[in-house]
């Protein structure tokens, strides 16, 4: 059913998101409806423009930076390889080909996952038809809920027994205002570090920067995880690409020191 229910489910996070901005808009006067069209409209204008733009190059770094993994692979094992000789003459037996073995088949497997995942969007008439089904039935189902959430909310209120209501909608609305701040606050902060990361990274010179930024703004929405990826895969293609410029991966490295600087102090604040 996960299909049939993404529509729906996608619709009434859009909607919780944005019901705040349709109360203080109907609040002056103005009727839901009208409010909920203007909003979401806005809304969908914004993320269709947004899409447009910066989907070609993503999939097109994508594309081009999973194909480059096996050459980076080749490029790690050279550097590894008299280490690992040394380690081996240490101990007194072979480990080299079983090291490589094992690191070709792990990493080959999981970006030939990457690109298949890549190629079904592409070309699977199952996943278009549901990429589109899910684009018309959202918008939809975010408007009706946003339309209907003072009723929702009054029908919610109905089914609490009369004697814990208070205590109910007390408890709902603490919980409503510490939920809706910290999903809205990190929206915004992966919004903000994804187009700061990409834009930086591709300026400063790096392949595949863009895709890079934008990854690492996705994954910002779990602290830490975003930022440690971003600076671990741009650095580690940062001195790939130069052949161990230090010079260049230290200020690709600054960039996410800054950016971690700005978003600890003043973003997130």
């Amino acid at each position: 059913f996960k299909a049939v229910l993404l529509p729906f489910i996608l619709g009434g996070a859009i909607a919780y998101l944005l019901n705040p901005i349709v109360n203080k808009i109907a609040s002056k006067g103005l009727g839901r409806q009208s409010a909920a069209i203007i909003i979401l409209g806005g809304f969908f204008i914004f993320l269709g423009g947004l899409l447009t733009i910066i989907s070609p190059i993503l999939f097109r770094e994508a594309t081009g930076f999973i194909e480059s993994v096996p050459d980076y692979a080749d490029k790690i094992w050279a550097m590894i390889e008299p280490r690992i000789l040394w380690i081996q003459a240490q101990l007194g037996y072979e480990i080299t080909d079983q090291i490589q073995t094992v690191l070709q088949d792990n990493m080959g497997k999981a970006f030939q996952i990457g690109k298949g995942v890549l190629g079904g969007i592409k070309s699977s008439g199952i996943a278009i038809a549901d990429f589109f089904t899910t684009l018309f039935l959202t918008p939809i189902a975010a408007y009706f809920l946003m339309k209907e959430w003072p009723n929702i909310l009054n029908w919610a209120q109905g089914i609490v027994p009369r004697d814990h209501l208070q205590n109910v909608c007390s408890l709902a609305n603490q919980i409503d205002k510490k939920i809706s701040g910290f999903v809205r606050g990190q929206i915004t902060i992966c919004l903000a570090l994804g187009f700061v990361y990409a834009v930086a990274l591709s300026v400063a010179g790096l392949k595949y920067g863009f895709v890079i930024g934008i990854g690492t703004g996705v994954l910002s929405i779990i602290p830490f995880v975003g930022s440690t990826l971003g600076l671990v895969t741009s650095v580690a293609v940062a001195f790939l690409q130069t052949g161990g410029d230090l010079t260049f991966v230290g200020i690709i490295a600054c960039i996410f020191f800054a950016g971690q600087f700005i978003e600890g102090n003043f973003v997130t604040p």
